[in-house]
């Protein structure tokens, strides 16, 4: 786990300093308050989050069956109607890859997952 310094000087402006172990020093400026923050310099991008699926039911249907070859059960599923209206059924794990959601009426519209 990674150590850092990090120093606050007050009052206004509120400056954070963040030295990093390899010697790279990160400067914070704030002119408001501590929680409205600017980041001047930027550090590396984190690593990328989970994958995501959209799928388009076209055809009306009391169960959309969604291929999503993820590899794994997403924890994320919510679905809209053809009008943007939010709607939601009973999910149904498959597998790692293919998920069932099932409406009372038969419906229309897209869903995504991740």
């Amino acid at each position: 786990m990674a150590e850092f310094i990090v120093e606050v000087v007050e009052p206004s402006p509120i400056t954070v300093t963040v030295e990093e172990p390899s010697g790279d020093v990160v400067v914070v400026e704030s002119v408001l308050a501590p929680d409205a923050i600017e980041v001047i310099q930027e550090g590396p991008p984190g690593p990328p989050g989970p994958a995501a699926v959209g799928h388009v039911q076209s055809t009306p249907d009391t169960t959309w069956t969604i291929n999503h070859n993820l590899g794994y059960y997403p924890a994320f599923v919510q679905a809209w109607d053809e009008n943007g209206d939010r709607i939601s059924g009973g999910v149904e794990d498959e597998s790692t890859d293919t998920l069932l959601i099932h409406h009372t009426n038969p419906q229309s519209g897209i869903a995504r997952l991740a």
